[in-house]
């Protein structure tokens, strides 16, 4: 199978979607339509040290992510419980959501053909409050961490 990672372009609209919170609570994607900018972050899997690197980066600007009127999104396919506990060790502040069956991931044309569980590539996207898409990083080699700089950039071009 060819990965599909194109398939989500810059231009585009987040395809909607609604993911339970590590903790059980629904998050729709369609809610924050016309009052916060987006940034969803799929992730490999909760050992991905990389992953857990750039969740830690994305906590430590939360206050001025916020403030440019964004929310951050993380999507796992893992379980909840595993998920929790990466929250809690890294605490974060921020929904991590639980993609199960990769619904989402697969949404968005992200699953890994290389990965048995059809885990995603890591993927950041940045969309406004109309969820257009302005900013799209995929990490295909799962070595390279992401750029905040560039997240952050395109926020500050919405204000």
């Amino acid at each position: 199978m060819m990965d599909d990672v194109e398939r989500i372009r810059i231009g585009f609209m987040l395809p909607i979607f609604t993911l339970k919170e590590s903790d059980g609570k629904e998050v729709n994607i369609a809610d924050f339509w016309g009052k916060k900018n987006i940034v969803p972050f799929f992730m490999d899997n909760y050992l991905c040290k990389e992953c857990g690197k750039f969740l830690s980066e994305l906590q430590s600007k939360l206050k001025e992510i916020t403030a440019l009127e964004a929310v951050v999104l993380a999507i796992s396919m893992d379980h909840p419980r595993f998920l929790n506990k990466l929250k809690q060790k890294l605490n974060l502040e921020f929904p991590l959501l639980y993609d199960q069956d990769s619904v989402v991931t697969k949404l968005y044309g992200l699953p890994n053909s290389a990965s048995p569980k059809g885990a995603p590539h890591p993927t950041v996207f940045v969309a406004d409050k109309e969820r257009v898409i302005s900013y799209k990083k995929v990490n295909l080699d799962h070595k390279f961490g992401f750029s905040l700089n560039e997240i952050m950039e395109s926020l500050k071009k919405y204000q």
